[in-house]
């Protein structure tokens, strides 16, 4: 009782005190509130304030702007009663109804508004520093507007535009070139005005089966947690497992699953375990909850291997391509570096002879597929020839060794087509092409003598592909096997957009100077052969031809060679249509006669036109080749989803089943020393002239 009425008389206030402290729990409520005598910037920079307004600080540096107090918000007052709480309910009330928080902002403001009166004097707007305007990134100002931005004049850029001004693109890109067309061909820009067609609606008549708006289900996460006895109990039976592993090894294209074979084949999936389709999607999904089980971040074995099969189930399950698996691509290269895979494996010690051969196997396909993938995206490369010196694999068959051999037989001559033979040789050409990517996304645009030399790279990485390997016409070929018809098809193909790529730049200089026509020669010829093999495809992959059951092959990666090649004979046709008339030796120069382009480009619409139920990107090629077309005939090549019912009916009755053959006009080509060029151009001063693109877009007075 007695500690009961002891504690009591210790909580009440001593009445003899007259400077009583609130209680303990109140106090620990209430933050102190000291007086607040410098101005802020002093107390921030915690200067020497002389608490004038403004201070001699702030005069000094000249900042008068910004000198200003926080007020006092509760001043000492031995009644002061505690501040009335806000009569808003708490739903309602934000940070910034506190006086010291606007206090706060006023101050913000009053700082802002000084730095926009400087900026202001010196001519710069403020929306462009902070990028709300389209001003530069990360700091840089935006200098005024000058006459020459008013009239459309660009300076010399490697740099590609923006597509749909969110996506970039380099300047190889097909769509970069179509850029140029439509700058060229104002008409393109468009619309068929009897169907009320969008130009950027490409999806509105693709079938629902071949649309998809999700990328890799890695990277998205769209897939519940998984442990290990979960993901073997999605495994088939043992016999439906053996023969799909046996559909797999019977593709002849390793990274790919094997139900994707069986859609693109038309067949039944083994064991009748479901629909195609639905077998890939589901077991998609089950290696990506394999991969994230084990975390495929961290180096470890098969996980570099699994990645790349993962990448192709993604990558050519649709006919168009998505940007996540060039994120994808990006993060096998890391992890392959990481894993040491970059360097030979002779660095290492501790790897038996069969983990070096099978090292460089790995790495060499994975330097192909990112060289591809990144230009298919308009993109530099993750990996750069310079930063690795990993050699190539020898020329073996796989019973040639083992993970017992402790020493490598004789390498087979390039007569004999072992399983490594078509990466080793297509990786000559893959190291021309990625100098020629590497240069031509540099930030200063290439001389011609350069061009040149890569010229001569490429040129003699293409003269060493042995016999076996060189292409040939698909009547050439019956007797060959299917697989060794496309890998012919394939190194051919990208010899082929490489010259495209190496000589775009230069393409409209070969017109009006001599010098430059063999940039303008080899754009032409390697554009016209390319869209001599679609067309060869296009017939093999119909119901009973020799691609019928391989109809996979017409991916995104090859779609996007024959666009770059129908953007460059559209490109051809579009400088054809701004000419005056010319003379009769002028047309003699041409490299091709404009009868032949219209020719060719009326076949490539009718094989697009078949397609575009499938692809987005053939869809607009087709739209793109009609309007040419019309522009440049006068007839009328409806692009209209309506009249893609029947897209091999052509205007001029063009017949699919004649192979678009074209010929140089007399005389190019036959009279010019080739060799002659090299040493012109290097004895010429005029060498390192750069031209700026808009010089051959201005219009003609």
């Amino acid at each position: 009782m007695a500690e009961t009425q002891s504690s009591a008389a210790a909580q009440e206030p001593s009445a003899g005190r007259a400077d009583s402290k609130p209680s303990t729990a109140a106090e620990g409520h209430r933050k102190r509130n000291r007086i607040r005598f410098s101005c802020s910037h002093c107390r921030e920079k915690k200067l020497k304030c002389n608490r004038a307004s403004p201070c001699d600080q702030c005069i000094k540096r000249d900042i008068v702007a910004s000198c200003d107090y926080v007020p006092y918000l509760y001043p000492r007052t031995a009644t002061r009663q505690p501040a009335p709480v806000p009569q808003a309910s708490s739903q309602r009330q934000g940070l910034t109804d506190t006086p010291t928080l606007q206090a706060k902002l006023k101050h913000l403001e009053d700082v802002l508004s000084d730095v926009r009166a400087k900026l202001a004097e010196r001519g710069i707007v403020m929306d462009d520093v902070f990028g709300q305007k389209g001003g530069a990134l990360y700091g840089q100002t935006r200098l005024p507007e000058t006459p020459s931005d008013l009239s459309g004049i660009k300076e010399p850029t490697p740099a590609g535009p923006m597509v749909d001004k969110l996506r970039y693109v380099d300047s190889a890109n097909w769509e970069a070139i179509l850029d140029d067309v439509t700058r060229l061909t104002d008409e393109l820009k468009t619309t068929d005005t009897g169907h009320g067609e969008r130009e950027d609606d490409d999806t509105d008549d693709l079938d629902s089966s071949f649309t998809s708006t999700e990328g890799p289900v890695l990277l998205l996460g769209t897939f519940p947690p998984a442990t290990t006895q979960d993901l073997m109990d999605y495994l088939p039976q043992k016999d439906i497992t053996d023969r799909l592993i046996a559909r797999f090894f019977k593709g002849k294209e390793p990274a790919c699953h094997a139900a994707f074979f069986c859609l693109r084949g038309d067949e039944e999936v083994p064991g009748n375990i479901g629909p195609p389709q639905y077998i890939l999607d589901l077991y998609r999904i089950r290696a990506a909850q394999c991969l994230a089980l084990d975390d495929y971040t961290k180096p470890g074995k098969y996980k570099v291997e699994a990645l790349i099969l993962y990448f192709g189930t993604e990558y050519l399950r649709l006919s168009d391509a998505q940007r996540g698996t060039s994120i994808m691509m990006a993060i096998i290269v890391r992890l392959a570096m990481h894993s040491g895979l970059h360097r030979d494996p002779k660095h290492f010690q501790g790897l038996t002879v069969f983990e070096h051969e099978m090292r460089k196997r790995l790495w060499t396909i994975l330097v192909e597929i990112d060289v591809l993938v990144a230009f298919q995206f308009g993109l530099p490369g993750n990996v750069q020839h310079r930063y690795f010196d990993t050699g190539l694999p020898h020329n073996l068959y796989d019973e040639d060794f083992d993970d017992t051999t402790t020493e490598l037989p004789l390498e087979r001559p390039f007569t004999e087509r072992t399983p490594a033979l078509y990466t080793i040789v297509k990786s000559r050409l893959v190291v021309a092409f990625g100098d020629i990517l590497a240069r031509m996304a540099d930030r200063d645009s290439p001389t011609y003598g350069e061009v040149l030399r890569l010229n001569d790279q490429l040129e003699k990485a293409h003269e060493d592909i042995p016999p076996v390997l060189r292409a040939r016409s698909f009547s050439l070929s019956i007797g060959d096997p299917i697989d060794l018809i496309m890998q012919r098809l394939w190194i051919e193909l990208m010899y082929l957009k490489a010259r495209v790529v190496l000589h775009r730049r230069y393409f409209a200089l070969g017109r009006n100077d001599q010098r430059y026509a063999p940039s303008r020669f080899n754009c032409i010829d390697a554009a016209t052969k390319t869209l001599e093999y679609q067309f060869d495809v296009n017939t093999e992959i119909q119901p009973g031809g020799r691609l019928s059951k391989e109809r996979w092959f017409l991916s995104s990666l090859s779609t996007h060679d024959f666009l770059l090649a129908n953007m460059m004979l559209c490109l051809e046709l579009s400088f054809l249509l701004r000419a005056s008339t010319p003379s009769a030796a002028a047309v003699a120069a041409e490299p091709i006669e404009k009868d032949r382009l219209l020719h060719i480009l009326r076949t490539s619409r009718g094989i697009w036109g078949s397609m575009r139920t499938q692809s987005a990107e053939a869809s607009r090629a087709f739209k793109i080749i009609s309007r040419m077309l019309t522009i440049s005939t006068g007839t009328q090549y409806e692009s209209s989803p309506d009249s893609a019912a029947d897209g091999n009916a052509q205007p001029g009755g063009v017949d699919l089943n004649q192979r678009p053959s074209y010929q140089f006009a007399s005389g190019m080509g036959s009279d010019i020393d080739w060799s002659s060029w090299d040493t012109q151009i290097q004895n010429n001063s005029a060498e390192n002239i750069q031209i700026p693109w808009t010089h051959f877009f201005a219009q003609k007075e």
